[in-house]
């Protein structure tokens, strides 16, 4: 008798009035519940859709390199010690794309004298008109081929003008599509030759290498400014 005393003073019953309300209170949390779930219902139930069709040819561009041979004004086979020639040279692009190029020299020498060892070429960003001595003097600051001065070119194919192999390397020349540059080349003559290299003769070529420029997803229209 006395324990269900004491567990009444402890946990009473509820009071008549709020059975209803916490029926009410149920019920409330009942509702509330059926309700998201008929909104979630709802809104992931139905799915609008709308097709298109886009048709676009797709064509490719083209690298189309054009150059102007290099013949130079003073006769090669005249030159003397110590002499210094110059001749424009004039690169276009005839294509659709941008590219890059750089610039190959190679030396084939003809006779043991090996002539090519007391030669010097120096490439420079001068308009064909002002392709002179006076402005390929050593110091231009629109030379484009590696600084230094030293004699010879070499008999195997050497980078002078960047490196068309390689995107956007150092020195790489630009051309936008149906434009054009003029360059103007430099071949000196070491004064100090001695009579071991009279008639002697070599054949200077200069190969120039066109390559698209790498595509760039952030700029997808720079082949084709």
């Amino acid at each position: 008798m006395m324990d269900d005393l004491l567990q009444e003073m402890i946990n009473p019953a509820p009071a008549q009035g709020d059975r209803p309300r916490r029926r009410r209170l149920w019920a409330t949390i009942a509702i509330v519940s059926l309700s998201a779930l008929g909104i979630s219902t709802l809104t992931t139930s139905a799915i609008f859709s709308d097709d298109e069709t886009s048709t676009s040819a797709i064509t490719t561009g083209s690298i189309d390199l054009g150059i102007d041979d290099v013949n130079f004004s003073v006769p090669v086979d005249n030159m003397l010690p110590g002499a210094s020639i110059v001749k424009p040279v004039h690169v276009s692009n005839d294509g659709s794309l941008l590219y890059q190029y750089g610039i190959v020299a190679q030396a084939t020498n003809a006779d043991p004298a090996n002539l090519s060892t007391m030669l010097r070429m120096r490439i420079y960003d001068i308009a064909a008109a002002d392709c002179t001595l006076a402005n390929t003097e050593t110091g231009s600051p629109n030379r484009i081929s590696p600084a230094g001065n030293a004699w010879g070119i070499s008999t195997s194919e050497t980078n002078i003008v960047g490196d068309a192999t390689i995107d956007a390397a150092p020195g790489n020349r630009e051309l936008v599509a149906q434009t054009a540059e003029d360059l103007c080349v430099r071949v000196d003559f070491n004064s100090a030759a001695d009579d071991a290299f009279q008639d002697s003769s070599t054949s200077l070529d200069l190969i120039f290498k066109a390559r698209q420029v790498d595509f760039d997803p952030t700029d997808p229209g720079e082949s084709n400014p």
